[in-house]
């Protein structure tokens, strides 16, 4: 892990080019798996709503979908990252040197 710190320190520009690839997608997705902020709301509510209060409310697939919907939707947005943030050396290995 104190690899890792250290490669975010010395490559400032990689971790901004991975964290901003991540946000790009974070917004390309939000639309289609929201559509609004009020839809995105309703999901993190449901998120930090107990199960077993949504199953006594009678809106436990509700609770599921919204979770899930929110779940994938962070899980493309930081693997975008972290994803580039390895990749994008070998790519571009000109722009994004690793020094060892």
């Amino acid at each position: 892990m104190i690899g890792f710190w250290n490669i975010l320190d010395k490559n400032p520009q990689l971790s901004s080019a991975a964290g901003g690839l991540g946000l790009l997608v974070a917004f390309l997705f939000f639309k289609p798996f929201f559509g609004d902020w009020s839809g995105f709301w309703e999901c993190v509510h449901y998120w930090f709503t107990p199960d077993i209060v949504s199953i006594f409310r009678g809106e436990w697939e509700d609770d599921r979908w919204a979770s899930l919907k929110l779940f994938i939707w962070l899980a493309l947005s930081v693997g975008t990252a972290i994803v580039a943030f390895y990749q994008l050396p070998g790519w571009f290995p000109h722009v994004f040197h690793l020094e060892q």
